[in-house]
């Protein structure tokens, strides 16, 4: 968080910072202001472990969730307390420490330069769409002891503050109310935290709030209409489902099962997951854009559990890697979560 080269437009190092990555300088304006949209097309330094990330906190926020992960995973399976020991550090250093922790907010999330007063509208929320795994390495964490009382109630404030800026702040707004995949991740990030903090009154709104946007997100065909209007269709089709499956297993951990809610045109996360199978390589319907092929194997082992028997039996021998890039919303080591 201290390290990044760059600084919010606030000059606070502790505010999370990360330009738009689509919106680039107006080329017919001396000061390239405001900004401009180029959808597909990155700012330079804007994509993860990319050089010049270093200036923003977008990679080093990653790092901080792959990595807790997996030490947590290590501390779990091989009994090993350093592990836990290194995890614990990183807990405290990002959301615990006053002198380091990030400021409980995403004002400065993809900043659109001369746009909003130079804060983020919103759609940086969706940087911190993979907290429902991290969190899960936090309970590991917390298991092993060497996390104190204090810290424990300290990373809770810091949850409870954030939280406090999604519900009330006209940026998060934004996204809460968008038809598009920010939805989806802004409820998987706000139903993470609520299970985390045993907060069941925002869960069941959540859950209202899930089946409703399914309703205006899937088609009568099933297909995902916004994000086939992207220029990017097939990554954001199995992007956005993916934001889906682990917001119905989210749900399904306090006994709500979303697979089973069908819209009022009997449509529901099967019938979304079937089009895109079927869709896959048909060239009309969706760009022929490079994908990793193995990026459609978590979400048809959740058809597949769901719907069995409408599933191809082809289908189901499609590779299982156990780690996918962090653009593609897949927890690492996915399958583990499954059982």
């Amino acid at each position: 968080m201290l390290d990044k080269t760059g600084r919010a437009p606030s000059g606070d190092p502790q505010d999370y910072f990360h330009p738009a990555p689509y919106w680039w300088p107006d080329p017919d304006r001396p000061d390239g202001l405001p900004y401009i949209r180029r959808d597909g097309e990155r700012v330079p330094g804007t994509a993860l472990y990319a050089a010049g990330s270093e200036t923003y906190d977008r990679t080093r926020l990653q790092r901080v969730f792959d990595d807790t992960t997996v030490l947590a995973l290590a501390a779990t399976v091989l009994d090993g307390r350093h592990y836990a020991v290194h995890a614990a550090r990183l807990i405290r250093a990002w959301f615990v420490d006053p002198k380091t922790r990030m400021n409980p907010h995403l004002r400065y999330a993809q900043v659109r330069s001369g746009h909003d007063n130079n804060e983020g509208a919103g759609y940086g929320i969706i940087e911190l769409k993979d907290f429902y795994f991290f969190l899960d390495a936090v309970r590991l964490i917390e298991r092993t002891g060497v996390l104190g009382d204090e810290d424990r109630e300290a990373f809770r404030a810091w949850l409870g503050s954030y939280c406090e800026w999604l519900d009330t702040a006209p940026a998060a707004a934004t996204a809460f109310c968008s038809s598009s995949n920010q939805g989806t991740y802004y409820d998987l990030q706000r139903a993470s935290i609520a299970t985390f903090l045993g907060d069941s009154a925002t869960l069941a709104k959540i859950s209202l709030y899930a089946r409703e946007r399914l309703a205006t997100q899937i088609a009568a065909d099933g297909s995902l209409p916004r994000e086939l209007s992207r220029t990017r269709p097939r990554h954001y089709a199995m992007f956005t489902l993916q934001g889906w499956t682990s917001l119905a297993r989210v749900l399904s951990s306090v006994g709500d099962n979303l697979w089973q809610h069908k819209t009022a045109e009997g449509l529901g996360l099967v019938q979304a997951l079937h089009w895109l199978v079927a869709h896959e390589n048909k060239r009309h319907t969706m760009s022929a854009e490079t994908v990793d092929p193995d990026r459609l194997g978590p979400l048809l082992l959740d058809l597949t559990h769901h719907d069995p028997a409408g599933m191809p039996p082809a289908d189901l021998g499609r590779a299982a890697k156990p780690i996918f890039h962090p653009d593609e919303a897949i927890a690492p080591f996915w399958l583990w979560r499954r059982r």
